[in-house]
């Protein structure tokens, strides 16, 4: 499992450029590096996976949460290349978006 998320709540118009490059740095290269520590042990075994998690904010954005919902569509489309050209076809990533039973 590969995950990495914190959230900054904020208008845009409000938002610091700080803000936004930490939120991106945790949650977007966050899911990044797991997938590079897991690259070898998915190119070694053709059975092996990583699951990436995302968030419904990667499917939809949501108001106040400009960084998180960059951060979260960047990472729902992040592990489609790995998936393709790590090892083996069996091998790869498997992007998942979890739900949301209420509304933020």
């Amino acid at each position: 499992m590969n995950n990495a998320g914190i959230v900054d709540f904020g208008r845009i118009d409000s938002y610091t450029h700080e803000q936004w490059a930490r939120i991106i740095d945790i949650n977007l290269t966050g899911v990044f590096n797991g997938i590079k520590a897991s690259v070898h042990a998915l190119a070694a075994n053709s059975r092996a996976s990583i699951i990436n998690l995302s968030s419904i904010a990667g499917l939809r954005g949501y108001e106040q949460l400009p960084g998180y919902t960059a951060s979260k569509f960047g990472s729902a489309g992040s592990p489609s290349p790995q998936h393709w050209t790590l090892g083996p076809p069996e091998s790869g990533s498997t992007p998942s978006t979890p739900a949301s039973s209420t509304p933020p």
